[in-house]
Formats: structure tokens, C-alpha cells, sequence
């Protein structure tokens, strides 16, 4: 259940509950924190449930609504005047919700790979070349075989008793 500790704004010169969002966008720009709060008190359920569809959890959807919030608060000097501050802070909210669940999800090596698999799709590749360790090895035994190998050139005599047995 999503539980907030915000009290309701003192009313100073501006009504605030009948106030315009565009309006009190206006005051929070001037550092009044009680238009910050009302605006607040007027969008935290359409928030909750806006970014619930993006959430996985009711926990979620609570730090995605912080987060908004206080991106909203941060950023309040950017909203121009003239334009409608629902949308503005709606699309704080979908940017927020979508780098949270960006976050949230595992990382895939792609498509082919399982997360409940022991063997990942990298994991089955055959390399067909060589390690650079087996080169090494290759390349250090025909060394010894060819310091070890000498030419084999047959005397006469034995091409003729090779002969001879043959026959």
C-alpha cells in the first residue's frame, strides 16, 4: 500500500487546492515548498498507478514514484511556462520507470541463452583455432623433432642386402 508522510499545505496567499498545476509549478520555482506538496497530494495515486504498469512489485512502483518526485522537484526550473505540467512530470515518470526496469532486468548474452541453464549459448561455441598455448607446443616439439631427426641415406651395402632379403 502506498503511504506517503505529507501534510496537507498551509494555505498562505495561494489556494492550492483549486490552483492550476501550471500555477503551482510556478511557485515551486520561487522556492514555495507547500505548492510542491499540494501537487504532490494531487498526483501520488495517478502516479502510483501509472508506474505500477511498469513495475513488477508495489515496492517498485513506490521508488518509482520517489524517484519522479524528486527528479521533478530537481528539475522543476526546466518545466517552461506555457505548457502542461501533467504531461511533464508523466514522462519524468515513463523515462524513470523504464531506466528503473532497465536496471532491474538481468543481463542476456542473447536471445539463445537461459538464465535457468547451466551452459550459456557463448559457452557451446567451438573455436576451431588453435589455443595460443597449443601453438606453442606444436611449434616447440617440431623444433625437437627436427634436432633430433637425422636424414636416413643408405649405404650401398644395405640397399643390397635389402634386396637380397626381399628376393
Amino acid at each position: 500500500m502506498l503511504q506517503f508522510n505529507v501534510t496537507s499545505p498551509k494555505d498562505k496567499t495561494l489556494n492550492y487546492s483549486v490552483a492550476l498545476d501550471e500555477t503551482l509549478a510556478e511557485a515551486i520555482k520561487t522556492g514555495d515548498d507547500d505548492a510542491f506538496q499540494a501537487l504532490m497530494l494531487r498526483y501520488m495515486r495517478h502516479i502510483y498507478n501509472f508506474a505500477r504498469q511498469y513495475a513488477k512489485s508495489d515496492e517498485d512502483a513506490e521508488d518509482i514514484v520517489q524517484d519522479s518526485f524528486f527528479k521533478a522537484w530537481r528539475h522543476i526550473k526546466r518545466f517552461e511556462k506555457g505548457k502542461l505540467f501533467r504531461p511533464w512530470l508523466f514522462t519524468i515518470t515513463r523515462n524513470t520507470a523504464l531506466d528503473y526496469v532497465k536496471k532491474k532486468r538481468p543481463f542476456v548474452f542473447s536471445e539463445l541463452d537461459d538464465a535457468s541453464e547451466e551452459l550459456s549459448f557463448a559457452d557451446t561455441l567451438h573455436d576451431p583455432e588453435p589455443l595460443p598455448q597449443e601453438l606453442f607446443d606444436r611449434a616447440r616439439l617440431a623444433a625437437n623433432w627436427t634436432k633430433s631427426w637425422v636424414p636416413f641415406t643408405p649405404t650401398i651395402g644395405q640397399c643390397w642386402s635389402c634386396t637380397t632379403i626381399k628376393i
